[in-house]
This record gives structure tokens, C-alpha cells and sequence, in this order.
């Protein structure tokens, strides 16, 4: 039986669904090629198999059975997140819309971290596709350190709810 490399030691308790890319550059430091570094090669080889089979089954599309609808009701004049990914995940927005359940006209503002995506203005108990206001942008793929928010301009914030139709993905 052969001994364990010291990267295979280092990461031999950590679970797969926690391990992100960042772990492999701390732990494994760096590896020369020489006689020495061939079992911590075969390790480092087979870590990132195991975690390819676990985070990137579709290598690059949409991962099947991660549709999502997010569904934001705004609370208060700050800025509310409507989609904000995980450290392990990547979502691909398809489309958004905003709708306004009140009896007054309401407007908000739809932003990508402090980037302004859209400026959207709706009616009484009316709903507005974001492609009527978009002139593009969609999809719209996020990872983390992105967030999709909204913050209202006028009307009562809890009149307005942004729908977004969302699945995940490998990039």
C-alpha cells in the first residue's frame, strides 16, 4: 500500500461540496516534476475528478433540474438583493419582470452590484417583462461577489415584487 501524500492528508477531511478551487492553491503550494512530486500529482489529478464529478456536471451549460423562480417582495427605500449566488454556485438569469400589486404607479431600479441595469416604471396592478425595458442583458449570468438587486424610486415598496426565472450553471 503506498503512503498519502501530504496534499491528499491536508484534504483528506474536507467534503467536496465545500472544497472550493482556492483550496487546491493553499493546500497543494506548489508542485515541482520530479520523482518526488509524482504521487502528489496522482493525488492532485485525482481531487480535481472527484470535484469536476461533483460541481461540473454539465462543463459549461445549464445543470439539469436547477430551474429556479426567485421572487422578491421590496421592503423598505434600501436596496433589497433579489438573486446573490452562493461562494459554489453560478446562475444564469433568463428573465425578470416586475410587478406592481398596489393602486398607484411605482418605480424602481433594477441594479447589478452598483451597475444600473434598468430604470422600470409600472402602472396599477400592472406587470412589465424587463425585455420591454432591457434594450439587452439577457441571460445574464452571475457567480458570487454578484448580486442582482432593486430599490425603489417611488411608490410603496412593498407594492413592487421582481420575478426572476433563473437556473444554475457551470462556467
Amino acid at each position: 500500500m503506498s503512503e498519502r501524500s501530504e496534499l491528499a492528508n491536508q484534504l483528506n477531511s474536507q467534503s467536496l461540496d465545500n472544497v472550493l478551487p482556492e483550496a487546491f492553491k493553499q493546500v497543494g503550494g506548489r508542485v515541482f516534476p520530479d520523482s518526488r512530486s509524482f504521487q502528489p500529482l496522482l493525488d492532485l489529478v485525482a481531487i480535481v475528478d472527484a470535484y469536476r464529478a461533483t460541481h461540473l456536471l454539465a462543463y459549461g451549460g445549464v445543470i439539469p433540474n436547477s430551474g429556479t423562480a426567485y421572487v422578491t417582495t421590496l421592503s423598505g427605500d434600501g436596496l433589497n438583493d433579489v438573486v446573490a449566488p452562493s461562494s459554489t454556485e453560478s446562475i444564469t438569469i433568463n428573465g425578470i419582470s416586475v410587478l406592481n400589486t398596489g393602486g398607484s404607479p411605482i418605480a424602481c431600479n433594477l441594479l447589478l452590484g452598483d451597475t444600473l441595469l434598468a430604470s422600470v416604471t409600472v402602472g396599477p396592478a400592472e406587470s412589465i417583462a424587463m425585455s420591454q425595458v432591457m434594450t439587452s442583458g439577457l441571460p445574464l449570468t452571475l457567480s458570487k461577489g454578484q448580486t442582482l438587486a432593486a430599490i425603489k424610486v417611488s411608490g410603496t415598496s412593498t407594492d413592487i415584487t421582481i420575478n426572476v426565472s433563473a437556473v444554475k450553471c457551470s462556467i
